[in-house]
């Protein structure tokens, strides 16, 4: 029992470094990190993320405060689910340009599907746009991990998450470039046309 205990911890520290290490790469270290050993959310963020009624998740990401929480419960899957919050934490911090959000809106039915399949039980008709993207790509960089068939992803989208894999696996802790815009634009080779200005208004509210 013992030794058992003592494994767990040791898998437990190594998760959380690379849990860590996968945010840091895609945050640049903007923003706080914290694990617990179980999570639980306010009836709201759940609602909007599609889980009425549920109590425990396996991330957060706290506007307000500016962190992602991640839950070592292990029922969850701790790097998935830091790919998902570090989805919300791009679309806060408005790295996708208005033809990139276009894209996704107009593809919601097919992330939609995709999103159903990582989280099953979820309601499409009261989650957010930005909750199906979120589930969408953890589903897709966890089938990227294990090596497993990827389809039924419009190419644009497919290449530019593809993108944002090869990104988030490189594990630095910290980006060096020409600075924020120009470091998270991962859609710019997956859509055709001219590049606009930043996106539309972040909106407050925590997320699951």
């Amino acid at each position: 029992e013992r030794a058992s205990s003592i494994a767990e911890i040791a898998q437990d520290a190594d998760v959380q470094k690379k849990a860590a290490a996968l945010i840091n790469t895609v945050t640049n270290g903007r923003v706080k990190i914290n694990f617990v050993t179980e999570l639980t959310g306010p009836p709201a963020a759940f609602a909007r993320s599609g889980f009425a009624g549920k109590i425990d998740a396996g991330g957060a990401f706290y506007r307000l405060e500016n962190l992602i929480r991640i839950s070592l419960d292990r029922k969850f899957d701790p790097m998935s689910n830091a790919a998902h919050e570090s989805w919300h934490w791009l679309k806060e911090n408005r790295v996708f340009e208005p033809a990139e959000i276009k894209l996704l809106e107009r593809e919601r039915e097919t992330l939609g599907r995709w999103a159903q399949q990582e989280a099953p039980g979820i309601n499409l008709d009261t989650m957010d746009q930005e909750e199906i993207e979120a589930y969408a790509f953890a589903r897709y960089y966890r089938r990227r991990v294990m090596d497993q068939e990827i389809s039924g992803l419009l190419p644009a989208i497919r290449r530019a998450f593809d993108r944002l894999f090869q990104f988030f696996e490189q594990f630095t802790n910290y980006l060096e470039g020409r600075g924020f815009a120009s470091v998270y634009s991962v859609f710019d080779q997956a859509l055709a046309g001219a590049k606009s200005q930043a996106a539309a208004q972040a909106r407050a509210g925590d997320t699951v």
